[in-house]
């Protein structure tokens, strides 16, 4: 029995067909591409809501610990310095000497950071400076993140 692919798919291109497992493979590549970004972009949010959900309850243990009846602050004293250190720790701007930095040095040095670390310096600037120019910077490399990079 002879088949005839000729009459179904109609006539075949010899060219055509030696480009077909190029095209599958780029296919290939394009969606595991985008697969991978897919998966960055997730564990990227993830790390920051895991961070946000530290920091408001160590924040709230804080407030929790600073406004304890006197009778226990022999507890909540001690208590309290840990939780603020810890929370302080996980707070602190990620750039040395950032008080001392002004704003086009703080845009310069937000450049490369993961998304925590520009929502740290994004908590600091808002109990701090509030400076609208830093804000512009993290804005920019939190896309510059998050956005699909081009495949080589």
């Amino acid at each position: 029995m002879r088949l005839d692919f000729g009459s179904r798919f109609g006539k075949l291109d010899p060219n055509q067909l030696r480009n077909v497992p190029a095209r599958v493979l780029d296919d290939a590549q394009r969606r595991a591409h985008a697969v991978r970004h897919d998966l960055y972009t997730r564990r990227q949010t993830s790390r920051v809501r895991l961070w946000s959900l530290s920091t408001d309850a160590l924040e709230k243990a804080h407030d929790a610990l600073n406004h304890a009846p006197n009778a226990l602050s022999p507890v909540t004293g001690r208590l309290g310095r840990a939780v603020g250190e810890q929370l302080e720790t996980i707070t602190r701007p990620p750039i040395d000497g950032y008080d001392d930095l002004n704003v086009k040095q703080v845009s310069d040095a937000v450049e490369g950071l993961d998304l925590v670390s520009l929502e740290r310096v994004v908590r600091y600037e808002q109990a701090h400076k509030d400076r609208v120019t830093v804000y512009r910077a993290v804005d920019r490399e939190k896309a510059r993140l998050m956005a699909e990079p081009t495949q080589a």
